[in-house]
């Protein structure tokens, strides 16, 4: 969200920048936006003075992402200003991540009711919209589909290294069981031939990876990196990026493969990788859990069948910043009856 934040039309909104807790940011904010850091544990404890200082700003405007935080502001919408909007950035699968919440039950009921009280919902994949109609009974008039951006620095794409001894193949994400990692493991054991596979990303299932790591022999094979800032340093020194993740909301890593030129090989989970990726021209999509055809497609995006350069362009072409930026703009100008709002964005 930061790269939407840094790039919106400073003469179309007057805009500032809430946080909940900035300690641990991991993405650099525009020096010239102000920001409002809370330094709040929670978000429950944090959500008077969010309030507060809405009810004071009284902005046009209220734009949340994350659904707990668009969640607790849809209930708290009587409370807020009358001609305050709130806009939803939506960025998970709900009926699927509601799982791994505390009360999935009783969260699921008040998004079906509250999630209703927004002028506008931005979904990152269709699947996204389709999830909420379906399972939450909110109206598509209120909502949109706007993907991620790809914001890369500027390098040479397709400088890879000459003369490699075995291919390299690459993920890029944080490290917890939903990701799938051990079902991209279980794939490449069953490979018959030498190569390297670099896992960039840290979390809590580190310590499982690497005992199945063990299990399977590949020890000398698997090199983790830890959390890295610019992934596009190793996606352009890579042959095949491969994804193992159970459900994705829109994959960013994904993405920056793809501009990078690389072949995808995923699961064919529910989200939104199945919108980005065309069977044969920039990857392939395999069957829940089968660690053979896995394998397969591994080794048939070796065979030199991908263009490179034509993958890059169509990523350009479809997810870059500046189309992206517009869909922003304009769907929150949608929500308006006069020219210039003033945007919160939490």
């Amino acid at each position: 969200m930061s790269i939407i934040i840094n790039n919106l039309d400073t003469t179309k909104f007057d805009f500032k920048l809430v946080l909940i807790n900035g300690k641990n940011r991991f993405y650099p904010i525009s020096s010239s936006i102000t920001i409002l850091d809370l330094n709040a544990s929670r978000l429950l404890t944090a959500i008077p003075t969010l309030i507060n200082i809405i009810r004071e700003e009284a902005p046009d405007i209220v734009f949340s992402t994350l659904t707990h935080l668009n969640l607790f502001l849809g209930m708290s919408k009587v409370l807020l200003p009358k001609q305050t909007k709130l806009i939803a950035r939506e960025s998970s699968i709900i009926s699927i991540n509601n799982k791994y919440y505390k009360y999935p039950t009783l969260t699921n009921k008040l998004i079906k009711k509250y999630y209703k009280k927004f002028s506008l919902i931005i979904c990152q994949s269709k699947f996204m919209l389709d999830d909420l109609v379906d399972n939450y009974d909110v109206p598509t008039s209120i909502m949109t589909v706007i993907n991620n951006p790809i914001n890369p620095p500027k390098s040479n794409l397709h400088s890879k290294e000459q003369n490699k001894s075995k291919p390299k193949f690459i993920t890029v994400g944080r490290l917890y069981k939903e990701k799938g990692y051990d079902r991209i493991l279980k794939a490449l054991a069953l490979l018959k031939f030498d190569f390297e596979y670099w896992i960039l990303g840290d979390g809590s299932f580190k310590d499982q990876l690497t005992q199945l790591i063990d299990e399977l022999g590949l020890s000398d094979k698997v090199i983790f990196t830890g959390l890295v800032k610019n992934p596009f340093d190793y996606l352009k020194q890579s042959d095949v990026f491969l994804q193992g993740s159970h459900f994705e909301g829109f994959p960013n890593a994904i993405l920056e493969a793809t501009y990078c030129g690389l072949p995808v090989v995923a699961y064919d989970a529910p989200g939104g990788t199945q919108e980005i990726l065309i069977e044969g021209f920039n990857g392939f999509l395999v069957k829940e859990d089968d660690y053979q055809e896995f394998a397969n497609k591994i080794e048939q995006s070796l065979n030199g069948s991908f263009d490179s350069e034509k993958i890059t362009a169509h990523t350009i072409d479809k997810f870059s910043l500046d189309k992206i930026i517009r869909a922003y703009e304009d769907a929150i100008m949608s929500t308006q009856d006069h020219p210039i709002p003033e945007v919160q964005i939490n």
